[in-house]
């Protein structure tokens, strides 16, 4: 622990990602799939990784030039594997959702029939 203290920002950063990431990843599982609810979850991911994953960038790069390219290997691992395991989240929820499949109660009568209406010839 030790070695990694002067890097907890970039690590903090890192793990701040992750939990948006995460975040946005259950947003995509519980929104319907097949409707335009999608977008919201997918552009938050996409603008959490500008918003916090250039900034990452930079401290990665800060700490390299900091340290003359003698990170430690925890250091890599901690600032980059967190967010990179939280990207494959998103996929992961959006291909469940999608193999879930519209619920039972949402879908259309067969026939073209209306719920609630009956047709004349089968009333008593």
């Amino acid at each position: 622990m030790k070695d990694i203290r002067p890097f907890l920002s970039g690590i903090s950063l890192a793990f701040i990602l992750t939990g948006w990431l995460l975040f946005q990843a259950y947003l995509a599982w519980v929104v319907d799939p097949h409707g335009p609810g999608l977008i919201g979850p997918m552009f938050g991911v996409f603008a959490g990784l500008v918003v916090l994953g250039i900034p990452l960038l930079i401290f990665w790069g800060g700490f390299m030039w900091w340290k003359r390219g003698r990170l430690p290997g925890r250091v890599h691992a901690l600032m980059f594997l967190p967010p990179l395991a939280a990207l494959l989240a998103v996929p992961a929820a959006i291909m469940i959702s999608v193999m879930r499949g519209p619920d039972a109660s949402s879908q259309a009568p067969a026939g073209g029939e209306k719920p609630g209406i009956t047709s004349p010839a089968t009333n008593p």
